[in-house]
């Protein structure tokens, strides 16, 4: 309730009396996004079971809310962004624009909306007749399925709404993504679905992924303020969820997200090792293995 009072009271003094507050929020914006700042971050995560590595690349514009209060934990860092996002691994290319805001810092929401292709290499984009076909990696190895590997193209949409909140050493992630992909049946395809390779999943061609997440850490030795070094140990579970084929898989397991060093060219790593709780294709061992690198 006091946080909510507070914001209540910050757009109370800038939207006041009609004619003149009016011009005076507009005038807020006008200098905040003058003000605004550019921020860049590149991530490569590299995957086992299933193998595979990524590159995602995003530019944004930042420019702070008329509600920011740097003596409020809660309103120090709110902003709205926009720039664009590239994506490039040996299966696939994604390019467009995505949209950033954080009203609140329990609060983060990102949207992108992106032009996608796939490659006609490794698991391309290969189609299946029943949402229960075989598609594990063995699966891909066969004559049959090779054959029915395609390139094509269409696009994506999605939201990523992410809940998070630090108490103390404690540190609490709930990011639930929502992903819509369009795609063209590419010329030569039979079936009504096709295998996505980042989500590891069969689909229809105009189908919805969802992925709910939840990650607790304890930050060990919290940093001064100027400190970028840092190491966080938790745990990490995903349940996604292909609602036009309904497969659903779930994995849990340990993750650690740390910065050894202060320089610029050290990136921020986080390793996590989840065994498969519930999977169509993969027994819960060997686990799946992530090692992700972020530079900003």
């Amino acid at each position: 309730m006091a946080a909510s009072s507070k914001l209540c009271a910050n757009l109370t003094d800038v939207t006041g009396p009609r004619h003149r507050n009016t011009r005076a929020f507009m005038l807020l914006l006008f200098q905040a996004a003058l003000a605004g700042t550019w921020a860049m971050e590149h991530q490569i995560p590299i995957t086992v079971f299933p193998l595979g590595t990524r590159y995602l690349g995003t530019a944004e514009y930042r420019t702070k809310f008329p509600w920011q209060n740097k003596d409020d934990e809660l309103f120090e860092d709110v902003y709205f962004a926009a720039g664009p996002e590239l994506e490039l691994c040996p299966v696939y290319a994604r390019a467009g624009g995505r949209i950033h805001v954080v009203p609140v810092a329990v609060l983060d929401i990102t949207a992108d909306f992106v032009g996608v292709g796939y490659f006609d290499a490794f698991n391309g984009m290969t189609d299946f007749d029943a949402p229960g076909d075989d598609h594990s990696e063995a699966a891909f190895e066969t004559a049959s399925v090779l054959a029915r590997r395609h390139s094509g193209y269409g696009y994506k949409l999605g939201v990523t709404p992410t809940l998070q909140a630090k108490v103390s050493h404690l540190i609490v992630a709930l990011p639930q993504e929502f992903a819509h992909f369009v795609i063209e049946p590419p010329e030569g395809a039979t079936g009504d679905y096709w295998y996505e390779a980042q989500y590891d999943t069969l689909l229809r061609w105009d189908d919805t992924v969802m992925v709910n997440s939840g990650m607790a850490f304890w930050e060990f030795d919290e940093p001064a303020e100027d400190d970028k070094r840092f190491f966080w140990l938790g745990a990490r579970f995903d349940h996604q969820l292909a609602f036009g084929t309904e497969e659903r898989s779930m994995k849990l397991g340990p993750m650690a997200v740390f910065r050894p060093s202060q320089s610029r060219w050290v990136p921020t790593t986080a390793l996590f090792v989840q065994a498969y709780l519930e999977s169509q294709i993969r027994s819960p061992l060997p686990p799946y293995i992530v090692a992700a690198f972020f530079w900003n």
